[in-house]
């Protein structure tokens, strides 16, 4: 080391432990230090006489600093100390307690009571008004901060509204001597300061219930388990009589229907519209017809069904929109209707077309009618809420039936041992089965979750399917409230009119989006989704539908008062037609017609409407616009493809054939013989016709078709001759004037009047006496 380096370690190290004296200005030794660092040379063999000179060369150094670096004289005033905070006096008393933070949440000692009733620190508002000096935290004043749960707050406020009173929250109060309530006091020591949320008093100990017990094992019938029952206890509780007629008020007022009184029924009348009720043999109008071309006994639907396509009649009678027609049953001769204008009437379907009968007792719009099996008594529901039982002959009402609720629908158990119980659903989501004999409810199903739309039996009448607003389909085992099968669908819409196919295979449906869709009425139920008839608009009315009887075709009716045709195998649409002018709701096709359809309007009508290729009993049935046919047109040889004159050559040849035509009109036959020279074979044909007991043929038609075949070549005259021998041994009972009349009218030709006789006269002398003999050439004469 230096001797330079040597000199000021060992000042640095005296100065720090205190050994020398400390210069007066350590900064001018210590910048002495750092000038003498600039000569500080690195030479280590400097001898020691180097130390004794150092002084000498510091101040020789220091004189060498410049200026601006030498420390300041100590006479300088700014070489002065600084006094930064200056004692102030103050006029006031000062204050020495510890202010706390007012926003201060939490305190780690105790303070004392003046620390905590110090006023806030910050600066005095001379200028400020008593009013803003008031501490506050809200508009109204300062509101401290309670400890109450959000539950007892809400019970209390609730409490105040309901009742009027409340527990005052800013007395704490022995629990012993009771709470303190604010508001209305008296209503709360009435109740004894029930919350809200206590449905009674609050429980006292003093008041407990003891059990009547009998603990003693020897009192064999004395002895009560400790399951016993309380102390006067009732068992049995019952509304006096008071409490029911409040009781009673409160219901009729959550029904809307006012005080429940007894309401006065609407009484039963009828109206026969004809002059007698009986025909000259004594049958009613139930009997069945048989002369009016259709065989309506037979059990077999037609073999071949064609669109109507022209209107033949309109039933006029109804005053309102009609809601629903019905056929009777099996025969079909009879139609059922109701109405909005509350009647029901009763209509001929053939020969004059009358209104035979009104059945009015209802008091607002009939809803639905049903037949029972035989067509003796039917049903009429409305929404005067009542079903009543109806005598379809004499037109007395047997008996009513009535839940209160608006029936929607209603139908006999079509079984024969069942013919005394019916079911109707109802707007209160429930099917109820009602007996006549005792006029009771006996059985409920009660599953459906809206008003029940319609009921249909299926399986022979073991089950049955209802449908709903509810937009589902249930099944129902006869006489079990439980539904074995719920058919939803959150793309189904209600249903509100079904029908099932007469092979019982199908069920029609007609949806609400505008759909007739088809489910299976075997076992599974399933949606046939191959088979959707669209077309037509019925969102919002539920338009009834039918099939034809050898389900060729689907009819139904729509909202516009149009009636729509569709194919069944196909799904296509064929015709539509106006039927009339507002919501055409009910439509029907007949169980023995080819072509005949009645439907129903919102217009207060009833149409009949037929094919134009119709038969000879439209012609008979005295309608303003018949319209004739010609049956060779519906025979199986049209369908071959043959033409008119060869299937008539091929159905001449076996009376077999043309006893598969409905009828036979002279007018046709006369075009016949123009075609056809086979007089033999049609002579036959007609014989046959006649001994077959399906087919309607007057014998005054039969002797025009022989007397023209006679005429039309005189070598048949024998056969025509032979032919009528043989029709009136047959027919014995055809009168000699209609024999005349036939024969006056046959032929216009006088030339050919002579045949006409010849024919007559011998067949009258062969069954004839001669008295009638003698006049009959008397009249020809």
């Amino acid at each position: 080391m230096s001797t330079s380096e040597r000199a000021l370690w060992m000042w640095f190290v005296s100065s720090m432990e205190g050994t020398s004296g400390i210069p007066e200005y350590f900064p001018e030794v210590h910048m002495a230090s750092l000038l003498g660092l600039q000569v500080y040379g690195s030479d280590d063999d400097m001898s020691d006489d180097a130390n004794e000179g150092n002084e000498g060369s510091l101040s020789i150094q220091a004189k060498e600093v410049p200026q601006h670096l030498l420390p300041l004289p100590a006479e300088s005033v700014l070489s002065k100390p600084v006094d930064i905070a200056p004692a102030a006096t103050s006029s006031k008393d000062f204050d020495d307690r510890v202010h706390l933070d007012p926003l201060t949440k939490e305190l780690t000692y105790n303070p004392r009571y003046d620390v905590l009733a110090a006023p806030v620190l910050g600066p005095d508002l001379p200028n400020q008004s008593a009013f803003s000096r008031v501490k506050r935290n809200m508009l109204s004043g300062y509101a401290e901060a309670a400890h109450v749960s959000d539950f007892e707050f809400e019970k209390e406020r609730r409490t105040f509204t309901s009742y009027g009173y409340a527990v005052d929250p800013s007395v704490s109060s022995d629990p012993g001597q009771g709470l303190k309530m604010v508001g209305d006091t008296s209503a709360a020591r009435k109740s004894d300061n029930v919350s809200v949320f206590e449905s009674k008093k609050r429980y006292s100990t003093d008041v407990k219930r003891k059990r009547d017990t009998n603990a003693d094992p020897t009192d064999i019938e004395g002895f009560k388990s400790p399951w016993a029952k309380y102390e006067n206890e009732k068992t049995v509780m019952c509304p006096s009589e008071e409490e029911k007629i409040q009781l009673e008020e409160i219901l009729a007022k959550r029904q809307k229907r006012g005080k429940q009184t007894d309401d006065k029924l609407e009484e039963e009348k009828t109206l026969l519209h004809l002059r007698n009720a009986t025909d000259y043999q004594g049958r009613s109008y139930l009997h069945i017809p048989q002369d009016v071309g259709v065989n309506l006994k037979s059990d077999e639907p037609p073999a071949k069904c064609f669109m109507p396509k022209k209107l033949i009649h309109t039933w006029k009678g109804h005053n309102k929109g009609v809601s629903a027609i019905r056929w009777l049953p099996k025969s079909a001769h009879l139609l059922l209707s109701c109405s909005m204008d509350t009647k029901v009437k009763i209509w001929e379907v053939y020969n004059e077309r009358r209104c035979i009968r009104t059945y009015m007792g209802h008091k607002q719009a009939v809803r639905d009618v049903s037949f029972d099996n035989d067509g003796k008594r039917f049903l009429s529901c409305g929404y005067d809420r009542y079903i009543k039982l109806w005598d379809t002959e004499t037109g007395e009402c047997i008996s009513r039936f009535t839940n209160r609720k608006v029936p929607y629908c209603v139908k006999f158990n079509p079984d024969e041992d069942k013919q005394d119980l019916f079911v109707a659903g109802t707007s209160d989501k429930k099917i109820v089965c009602w007996d006549i004999r005792t006029g009771e409810v006996v059985q409920e199903y009660d599953r459906h979750l809206g008003a029940v739309n319609t009921i249909t039996f299926i399986d022979e009448n073991r089950r049955f399917v209802s449908t709903s607003d509810d937009k589902s389909l249930r099944v129902w085992e006869w006489d079990i409230p439980v539904d074995f099968k719920y058919i939803a669908d959150p793309t189904m819409h209600s249903m509100p009119a079904v029908t099932q196919s007469p092979n019982k295979k199908w069920l029609a449906c007609q949806s609400m989006d505008n759909k007739i869709v088809i489910f299976s009425a075997l076992d599974r139920f399933k949606l046939n989704r191959k088979k959707t008839f669209t077309g037509h608009m019925v969102a919002g009315y539920a338009c009834n539908l039918d099939f034809s009887p050898d389900m060729s075709y689907l009819i139904s009716g729509d909202a516009d008062g149009r009636a729509y045709v569709w194919d069944w195998k196909t799904t296509k649409l064929y015709q539509k037609w106006k039927a009339h002018d507002d919501v055409c709701i009910g439509i029907l096709w007949h169980p023995h017609e080819t072509s005949k359809i009645a439907t129903a309007g919102w217009d207060g009508l009833i149409n009949e409407t037929c094919g134009q290729r119709t038969c000879w009993r439209c012609w008979r049935s005295r309608s303003s616009s018949p319209v004739r046919c010609t049956p060779w047109l519906q025979s199986p040889s049209r369908r071959r493809g043959l033409s008119p004159r060869q299937g008539v050559q091929q159905t001449s040849h076996s009376g077999a054939a043309l006893l598969t035509f409905p009828c036979v009109l002279p007018s046709v036959t006369l075009c016949l013989l123009s075609v056809v020279h086979r007089p033999l074979s049609l002579t036959r044909c007609l014989l046959s016709a006649v001994r077959c007991p399906s087919h309607s043929v007057q014998e005054v038609d039969v002797v025009r078709i022989l007397a023209s075949i006679a005429t039309e070549d005189q070598r048949h005259e024998d056969a025509a001759c032979d032919g009528l021998d043989v029709l009136m041994k047959y027919n014995t009972d055809w009168p000699l004037s209609t024999v005349q009349w036939a024969v006056l009218s046959s032929s216009p030709n006088a030339s050919h009047l002579w045949l006409i006789a010849r024919l007559v006269l011998s067949s009258l002398l062969v069954r004839c006496s001669g008295y009638a003999y003698l006049a009959a050439v008397v009249m020809l004469s």
